[in-house]
C-alpha cells in the first residue's frame, strides 16, 4: 500500500522532468533550424532560440517573425508541438508550488535543514517564546510540532510547522530531529497535569531515541514526575508549578513582587542572564574577587553553578574550579 501511495508523486515529478528536457531540446532544435532557414531574419542561433521560446510559451512579442514559406512551416510545427508542452509545464510548475505552500501551512512538508530548534506544543507560552527568540540575536531556525493545529498561524513567520504527535518517530523524522540542536517540550494544555507530564516523558524518550545527544528541555507540571523526566533523558527541566507558586506567594507578601520578578527574568529588557564557563585564569581565584572584577567591567556576577547545583550569592571564600559556571547579569 505504501508503494502505491508514493507512486503518483514520483510519476508526476518524473513526468515534469521529462517535459522540461523535451522543451529544452525542442526550443534548441527549432531555434537552430529557423536560424539556418532564414538567416536574414534570424542572424544568430540565439535570435532563433529567443523566437522559439516566446512562441512556445505563447508570448508572441512579434520582434522576430518568419517570412519565408519554409520558416512559417517550422513555426506552425513549433506551435503545434511546443505550445501544449509549454502550457503543461507552466501549469504543472505552478501547481507544484501551490502544493508545497499548502503542505507547509498544513504541516505535512518535511524540514531538511540542520542545527534548528524544535518546539513541541502550541500555546500562549510558546507564542511568547518564539517572539522573544525572534526579537533577540538568536538566529537558529524554529520547527513547531503540534497535533491540535490545523494550519500554521499566519503571524508565525519563519517557522516551519509539522503537524502530528512528537512521540511518533515519523513526525520527529519529518522535523529532522536527528540534526536539530535543541528540543523544547511544553506541557499539553488540553490534558490534566498528570496526563500532560506522562505525554511529555514519552516525548522525551522518543526524542532521545532518535537523537540521544540532543539538548532536551522539558516543562513538567507536577513535582513527582521531575525525577522520571530526568530518567527519561531531559537535560533541563522547567518546573512550572514551582515558578508560578513562588511568584504567587511572593506577590501576597510583597506588593509589586510579580512585576519585579518578571523584569528580572525577562531577557529582552536592559540586561541578559548568561551562563559563562570559568576561564583558565579564574581557576583557583576567590569567587568574591571575580565578582569585584566583573563590576569594574560593568558586569554583574550573581551566582555560580557547581555540580549541577545553582548557588546564588555563594560564600566569599569559595574558590573557582575549571568545572564551575558563573551566572552573569549583563
Amino acid at each position: 500500500m505504501k508503494v502505491f501511495r508514493n507512486e503518483p508523486t514520483y510519476f508526476k515529478s518524473y513526468t515534469l522532468i521529462k517535459v522540461t528536457l523535451i522543451l529544452i531540446s525542442l526550443i534548441s532544435v527549432f531555434g537552430a533550424i529557423i536560424h539556418f532557414a532564414e538567416p536574414f531574419t534570424f542572424p544568430t542561433v540565439w535570435d532563433g532560440m529567443w523566437w522559439s521560446i516566446v512562441t512556445t510559451f505563447t508570448v508572441g512579442y512579434g520582434d522576430y517573425v518568419p517570412l519565408s514559406p519554409i520558416g512559417r512551416f517550422f513555426a506552425i510545427a513549433l506551435i503545434l508541438l511546443g505550445t501544449g508542452l509549454g502550457s503543461y509545464y507552466m501549469i504543472s510548475f505552478s501547481a507544484q508550488a501551490f502544493r508545497n505552500q499548502d503542505a507547509d501551512y498544513k504541516g505535512t512538508l518535511k524540514y531538511t535543514k540542520k542545527n534548528h530548534i524544535i518546539i513541541v506544543g502550541w500555546n500562549e507560552r510558546v507564542k511568547n517564546v518564539i517572539q522573544q527568540l525572534r526579537a533577540s540575536s538568536y538566529s537558529a531556525q524554529i520547527v513547531l510540532i503540534d497535533e491540535s493545529l490545523e494550519f500554521l498561524p499566519p503571524d508565525l513567520n519563519r517557522v516551519h510547522f509539522v503537524k502530528g504527535s512528537a512521540s511518533s518517530d515519523a513526525i520527529l523524522e519529518k522535523a529532522n530531529l536527528k540534526f536539530a540542536q535543541t528540543i523544547l517540550i511544553t506541557a499539553d494544555q488540553n490534558k490534566n497535569e498528570h496526563e500532560a507530564d506522562m505525554q511529555t516523558i514519552i516525548t522525551i524518550i522518543a526524542a532521545k531515541g532518535v537523537n540521544h545527544s540532543i539538548n532536551c528541555i522539558a516543562e513538567i507540571l507536577t513535582k513527582n514526575q521531575v525525577v522520571n523526566a530526568r530518567r527519561a533523558g531531559a537535560n533541563e527541566i522547567i518546573e512550572a508549578h514551582l515558578l508560578t507558586s513562588f511568584v504567587m506567594s511572593g506577590s501576597i507578601m510583597h506588593k509589586g513582587y510579580s512585576d519585579v520578578i518578571l523584569k528580572l527574568t525577562n531577557q529582552l529588557e536592559t540586561f541578559t542572564v548568561k551562563i559563562l564557563e570559568v576561564d583558565q585564569k579564574m581557576v583557583g581565584q576567590f569567587y568574591f574577587d571575580i565578582v569585584v572584577e566583573a563590576l569594574n567591567n560593568d558586569k554583574m556576577i550573581i551566582g555560580m553553578i557547581r555540580d549541577k547545583q545553582t548557588i546564588i550569592r555563594p560564600d566569599k571564600s569559595i574558590k573557582l574550579t575549571k568545572d564551575d559556571f558563573l551566572i552573569s547579569l549583563n
